[in-house]
């Protein structure tokens, strides 16, 4: 009996092994062509040639391009005299980050594509953002002396101007003493004349006065409108509409792509709830809220996401939470409403949202640990707000109206 049936396993392993071969082949872009892109000196070949087979060190390797493009001389771009203009430096930047972007979704667990996506969030603008990839590039890759090096370095350049930051003092001073962690351990391999300098003494700098609950408002009171965001979404978007949208929008306005992967997310879109889950946790075009970034990841339920959760702790409550931000309301043509709403760090742990019909009276009320929420109510609702919630304290947010086009 096995020797009849042992041809026949043998059979179906090597056709296996040839359909894993042929995905494989699809997949590089040493052999898809339509995976290619071209480069910073115009080629659609990396430098390492190993990169052509792998679709996410592919991206990284052509977005680092474009990040550290000052530190390359070709003759398709400057000479070793001259210096790009500050348009061409900003379309660079932009370039590289939406491919680091692409690349850190692909491959989350890779260390040194979390420095370098770390490069082109500070060379855009993010400074927050890059201090985050930057300490999940160390939580992957915490004892390796080069790459230790390599973040000491983006470390030291984001805390020269770190202090004008709206940022706690106590996390100012946990990036200071990661630097100088990070700076010891590149010691080890590098002489002191090639690390960064020592920091100079940390200026006492005041913490962010609370912001104090709000009031209960008057539902018949003039209120302002939540605006129905992305503002450039079609009124007939679909979840993966929303999430494409999001993708696109991820380098240009991270916030606006953050509200797209949370209107898609309450529609199901696994994937849009896996990456808010990562803009929460670095703090790209949202605050910095581990409560929301593991929501989002529970809400993903895909093989990614186990792996986030037990590497993203559960942080500490807060002392007391937070008024939450409106961000956007839309109805949609079936009678749905989509609410966005956001809560920095020190956030309840959970959410209480209120909607009002027209006459003040309520019309939903649903607690809930995410950051949106699609509801169906049959009749015309005005108003909503969002209550953060921690044990008995409460801190809501204003009032605000819900627009009347459907979706947009």
């Amino acid at each position: 009996m096995i020797k009849r049936i042992a041809p026949i396993f043998a059979l179906l392993l090597g056709l296996m092994g040839m359909l894993s071969t042929a995905n494989a082949v699809r997949h590089a872009p040493a052999f898809a062509e339509g995976l290619r892109i071209e480069g910073l000196a115009g080629s659609t070949r990396t430098e390492n040639r190993a990169a052509m087979y792998t679709r996410s060190d592919y991206l990284m390797q052509t977005g680092a391009g474009f990040v550290n493009a000052d530190a390359y001389s070709f003759a398709t771009i400057e000479a070793p005299d001259e210096i790009a203009s500050p348009e061409v430096v900003a379309e660079r930047a932009r370039r590289g980050a939406e491919l680091l972007t692409e690349a850190v979704s692909r491959d989350p667990s890779n260390a040194h594509t979390w420095f370098v996506y770390a490069q082109a969030l500070a060379a855009t603008g993010r400074p927050e953002a890059a201090f985050a990839a930057l300490g999940r590039s160390r939580a992957l890759s915490p004892t390796m002396p080069r790459l230790a090096y390599l973040r000491s370095w983006v470390l030291w350049g984001l805390l020269q101007g770190a202090e004008f930051l709206p940022m706690e003092a106590s996390r100012l001073s946990g990036y200071r003493e990661i630097y100088a962690a990070e700076r010891d351990l590149a010691r080890t391999a590098t002489p002191e004349e090639h690390l960064p300098p020592p920091l100079a003494a940390a200026a006492t700098i005041p913490s962010r006065a609370p912001v104090p609950a709000t009031a209960e408002a008057d539902p018949f009171g003039a209120i302002p409108a939540t605006p129905a965001l992305p503002a450039d979404a079609d009124p007939e978007a679909t979840a993966s509409d929303l999430h494409l949208l999001a993708l696109d929008l991820a380098v240009a306005d991270p916030g606006a792509a953050a509200i797209a992967f949370a209107r898609a997310a309450v529609r199901g879109h696994e994937r849009s709830a896996y990456y808010l889950g990562q803009l929460y946790e670095t703090a790209d075009g949202v605050p910095y809220n581990l409560h929301l970034a593991r929501a989002w990841y529970a809400a993903a339920s895909m093989p990614e996401e186990e792996q986030r959760l037990e590497e993203v702790a559960e942080p500490a409550t807060a002392a007391a939470p937070t008024p939450p931000r409106l961000l956007s309301a839309a109805r949609t043509g079936d009678g749905a409403v989509e609410l966005v709403w956001t809560s920095d760090a020190s956030g309840g742990a959970s959410f209480l949202v209120e909607v009002f019909a027209e006459d003040g009276s309520p019309v939903a009320s649903e607690e809930l640990s995410l950051s949106a929420l699609r509801l169906d109510i049959p009749s015309d609702p005005l108003a909503w707000r969002v209550t953060a919630l921690q044990g008995d304290v409460r801190a809501p947010s204003d009032l605000q109206t819900i627009p009347a086009a459907a979706l947009q």
